[in-house]
């Protein structure tokens, strides 16, 4: 069985971006819940997934993601990611208090085409 991870970006303006893995493996959403950034965010950057703003950034983006839905799923892997390391990355990512200046500074650099 593998992992459907589905997760959201949404602006200052509350525009909203949906986006969705699928990982090799099974993983619960109580094994990640304790790593989110105040018990909703996740940086998709830090975890070997995509981030969701549209580019170039403006002033009402941020770096925050949210994840809507993780289930089980027979669907093939769409990411070469697997659950375990995108636990492992989730509690590795928590436990430095999230990046976010080096997920600000990517955004950075994209919206200014570097």
């Amino acid at each position: 069985m593998n992992t459907r991870i589905e997760y959201l970006y949404r602006d200052a303006h509350n525009y909203k971006t949906f986006g969705e893995a699928v990982l090799r493996g099974a993983l619960s959403p109580e094994e990640v819940q304790p790593c989110y950034h105040e018990k909703t965010w996740f940086l998709p950057e830090e975890v070997g997934l995509d981030g969701l703003q549209e580019h170039p950034t403006t002033s009402a983006d941020h770096v925050w993601h949210e994840i809507i839905a993780l289930q089980p799923t027979p669907e093939p892997p769409t990411t070469p990611l697997t659950a375990h390391a995108f636990l492992q990355r989730m509690k590795a990512a928590a436990n430095a208090r999230w990046d976010t200046p080096a997920v600000r500074q990517r955004m950075m650099e994209i919206a200014c085409g570097e």
